[in-house]
């Protein structure tokens, strides 16, 4: 509906390409019911066309020039790692003035002569980086210099890190709520022993990653 083929989105062609699409392969395997009756006739506003046949998505192009991106030469997904750290990236540095000094890395194949010259703390969003460099640069760096977020789009993980590197207060990412409130609804959380990933809310002041 949006105007991407499968080659477009690199976790679609990976998953088909794994064997994860449940006999679909092509967009010819998708069988669309009711009113519409083939995937080109849902352009339902029409307007398709008037941008070059697929809607824009990618992120405003506006990052903090004290924090370095680094992204993997064989395996960098936008619709992941990269896109979800970036976006959250903009929000603490442009919304809420973060502090740089950091570098962050993701996906996989990165250039050893870079990773050698890396002298200042390291986010590594991903498996892929976490897998390729976290040994590496844990040992030349230091533990406490070395943030990892370890599985794939860990939102909890990713906000937690840049919370502590950027010294922004988790609690001023949402609505601003009475703190007394805050550990009250979290004091119910763990009352309720919900299994759902929260981001802690001392994650500025403490390095849990």
């Amino acid at each position: 509906m949006l105007g991407f083929g499968i080659e477009d989105v690199p976790h679609i062609k990976l998953a088909i390409e794994r064997g994860l699409g449940n006999g679909v392969g092509k967009e010819d395997d998708i069988r669309i019911e009711g009113d519409l009756s083939d995937i080109e006739s849902l352009d339902l506003l029409n307007e398709l066309s008037a941008f070059g046949g697929r809607y824009p998505h990618d992120l405003y192009p506006d990052l903090p020039e004290d924090v370095t991106v680094i992204k993997g030469k064989d395996l960098a997904c936008a619709e992941g790692c990269v896109n979800n750290s970036l976006g959250n990236l903009q929000i603490m540095a442009l919304d809420h003035r973060g502090k740089g000094g950091w570098t962050l890395m993701a996906g996989r194949g990165f250039d050893p002569e870079t990773v050698d010259a890396l002298d200042e703390p390291v986010f590594l969003v991903g498996p892929c980086a976490v897998e390729e460099v976290g040994e590496q640069l844990t040992q030349r760096l230091g533990a406490g210099n070395v943030y990892l977020s370890k599985e794939c789009n860990d939102l909890t993980a990713i906000v937690e890190a840049m919370c502590h590197l950027m010294k922004v207060n988790p609690s001023r990412l949402g609505p601003r709520i009475n703190p007394i409130k805050v550990w009250m609804l979290f004091r119910k959380v763990f009352k309720n022993s919900s299994h759902a990933r929260l981001v802690s809310p001392l994650c500025h002041v403490r390095k849990l990653r």
